[in-house]
């Protein structure tokens, strides 16, 4: 049930670009403060012989993420339509559609 409400909800909302632009200042605004926690806690956790070594790793994904992020965006909505954006969170959900 509350699957289904996702999907009619991601459905309705993603057709208005007023919306879309909320959603994302939102998203910015959340995720802010996400990288300098991140960096602490890598920081705390690793010992001082193996923070450079894991500050790489994290860095890795800082760098790439940007990069296929938009490439795999635009193509989903070449590919699937705006509509397919919308649904494929629910690919990423184990259980199948009822």
């Amino acid at each position: 049930m509350h699957r289904n409400l996702h999907d009619f909800v991601s459905l309705a909302v993603i057709h208005q670009p007023a919306m879309i632009l909320i959603a994302r200042a939102v998203q910015g605004a959340g995720g802010g403060a996400l990288q300098p926690l991140s960096q602490s806690i890598l920081l705390e956790t690793f010992p001082p012989q193996k923070r450079g070594f894991a500050m790489a790793v994290f860095a890795l994904g800082v760098v790439v993420a940007p990069v296929l992020g938009p490439t795999l965006g635009g193509w989903l909505t070449d590919t699937y339509s705006c509509d397919g954006l919308s649904t494929s969170t629910s690919l990423s959900e184990p259980l199948p559609y009822s």
